[in-house]
């Protein structure tokens, strides 16, 4: 069945898949309290004061946190900038009924929510004084979670905080490394099939109008965009579309090689690089060698003789994962 090409229908399909997730987590709880005798669950863990008893009432407030104070901005708003503390102590009052019973009711205040909100609804927050870019920001460093890339734009040029068809069609799109394909067939998927097929390039606008025929194209686009498909782009990537024959690294990317997994690539991403004879053919990618040389100096390094198919696969990855620089840099 083909997805909804709408951003309400994209909206609808985020939400269940976060619902059906946290459902999951929420289940997993109470599944692992199942056939513990009861004298038990209060009985500490890895510390004194942890115990299972102990984990239910830290996700109760984590859940009151969150759903019900910083989402919501509910009466306790004021403590939501900060998230509770882990390690709750039991209480002569706890008992096992009592505590499960809260967080099954505060489960149930979270569906509520839950069902009567927008996945980007945003409540007041007193740190943020209503500001989106301030509240953007705080989140980053409560939550935590990864920071976002500034975007700079001249003094004086309107902001608009949610995406339009419209401003889609002004930018080149490109397929994230290793994006897995959209269901269906409808025109986000074919998109993103279409750009994946064409990485590392970033392709315009009407290029893709052209390939992809009549339809709503931005908001297919968009949709994309927000389920982490596609990554839009002010104008054509500066990036390798073939390795060449001396393949050439990002100098950035081979110093992080020689440090550890994490690259960074030409287009601002992290690429993970976990096996150590990767690594030590990235930091060989220095534009000087050619194939031969490469492989003679990786068997040297790491004892492993890549045979010049391998190699040539390896070379290809690298590029559409755009880390190769192109030829034109000086």
């Amino acid at each position: 069945m083909a997805r909804a090409e709408s951003p309400r229908g994209a909206e609808q399909a985020e939400r269940g898949l976060l619902v059906a997730s946290l459902e999951r987590a929420r289940e997993a709880v109470l599944a692992r309290l199942a056939g513990v005798p009861v004298v038990l669950l209060g009985e500490p863990l890895v510390s004194p004061h942890s115990s299972l008893l102990g984990v239910v009432k830290d996700l109760t407030r984590l859940e009151r946190w969150w759903l019900s104070h910083t989402f919501a901005g509910g009466p306790d708003a004021p403590d939501a900038v900060r998230p509770p503390p882990i390690g709750s102590r039991l209480e002569r009052s706890d008992t096992a009924s009592t505590i499960i019973h809260d967080y099954h009711a505060e489960c149930a205040r979270g569906r509520s929510i839950i069902r009567h909100s927008a996945l980007d609804d945003l409540a007041a927050r007193p740190l943020a004084g209503g500001d989106r870019v301030a509240f953007e920001q705080y989140s980053d460093l409560l939550m935590p979670r990864v920071f976002r890339q500034s975007v700079v734009c001249r003094a004086g040029r309107e902001i608009a905080l949610e995406p339009s068809p419209e401003q889609a069609a002004r930018l080149h799109w490109a397929a994230r490394p290793n994006a897995e394909p959209l269901p269906g067939d409808g025109l986000a998927a074919r998109a993103v099939t279409v750009l994946d097929s064409a990485r590392p390039h970033a392709v315009s606008f009407e290029t893709l109008r052209a390939q992809l025929g009549d339809g709503d194209l931005g908001a297919a686009l968009l949709e994309g965009f927000q389920r982490e498909r596609l990554i839009p782009h002010a104008g054509p990537l500066h990036v390798a579309t073939e390795p060449g024959e001396r393949p050439e690294v990002s100098r950035l990317a081979r110093w992080q090689a020689a440090q550890g997994p994490e690259l960074t690539s030409l287009v601002y991403q992290t690429v993970m690089m976990e096996e150590a004879a990767a690594r030590e053919l990235i930091c060989l990618l220095d534009g000087t060698r050619d194939r031969a040389a490469i492989r003679a100096d990786l068997k040297a390094r790491t004892g492993l003789e890549l045979s010049e198919e391998d190699l040539e696969t390896n070379l290809v990855a690298l590029t559409r994962l755009f880390l190769v620089v192109p030829h034109d840099i000086t």
